[in-house]
């Protein structure tokens, strides 16, 4: 790593010079952590930052957030305005969830915002900041779902150091698998509880509406609602009859 320090100080003041230009890029993407002084310079050059790999535009990106909310926003927007994504909740059918769910992570939108993000919970934190700005402003259901696919992309993907963070990991993983099987089990519903009966962060509340108000776990926990409605309304009518059958049957006295 020093001698990595040491290449990038003495090549990094040829970064326009096009024959130069591939070795301090290079250098770059093998360096973890690049020198502050750089990541400034780097800043103030939105054309460099466009050419350096992307483990160097995290870093300048944790450091000058205003370049990663340019970066994401029209990403942001692609999704939120996506017709078919749109068109797909409209015409929901819950027999479809389980396949609907994988898919809607795989969408070219999730898959770059988890890339630019990619272990920094400095840009994982900036870009929920974001949609829960962004939906406090349009209540548009499509940013809630952006917001637990990101989260559940970066799960699959085993991405501990972010998903470790975020205090509404359990509620998500746990809506997921409802969706992904298409029914509440005991055990999901325990484990629902328990994670609301854990909350100790008011900060987080705004963030739990956020993963309730996917349009996927909404339908899910309304479907099952009125299963629940129904069978109770079942049970009673059924009580109701025997009822019934035993005073007709009970002889008079």
């Amino acid at each position: 790593m020093f001698r990595l320090h040491q290449l990038l100080d003495q090549c990094f003041q040829y970064i326009r010079v096009a024959e130069l230009q591939p070795v301090v890029l290079e250098t770059l993407k093998h360096t973890r952590n690049v020198p502050q002084v750089y990541l400034e310079h780097l800043a103030t050059h939105n054309d460099l930052v466009a050419l350096c790999p992307i483990s160097t535009k995290r870093q300048v990106w944790a450091l000058a957030k205003s370049l990663f909310r340019q970066h994401i926003t029209p990403i942001i927007d692609a999704y939120v305005f996506d017709e078919a994504l749109w068109e797909s909740f409209r015409e929901y059918r819950t027999e479809a969830a389980p396949s609907t769910a994988p898919n809607r992570r795989h969408q070219t939108c999730v898959q770059q915002l988890c890339e630019a993000i990619g272990a920094s919970i400095t840009l994982y934190n900036e870009t929920l900041r974001l949609l829960r700005l962004y939906f406090v402003e349009t209540g548009h259901p499509l940013l809630c779902a952006l917001r637990a696919d990101i989260l559940m992309e970066l799960h699959d993907a085993d991405v501990v150091e972010i998903y470790k963070e975020d205090p509404c990991h359990m509620l998500a993983w746990s809506l997921d698998a409802c969706v992904r099987h298409n029914s509440m089990e005991p055990r999901r519903v325990k484990e629902i509880q328990t994670f609301f009966d854990g909350i100790t962060i008011e900060s987080a509340y705004g963030d739990i509406a956020m993963i309730i108000s996917d349009p996927l776990s909404f339908h899910m926990l309304a479907y099952n609602v009125i299963v629940l409605l129904h069978q109770r309304v079942e049970t009673a009518l059924s009580a109701k009859d025997q009822n019934e059958v035993r005073k007709k049957g009970k002889p008079k006295a």
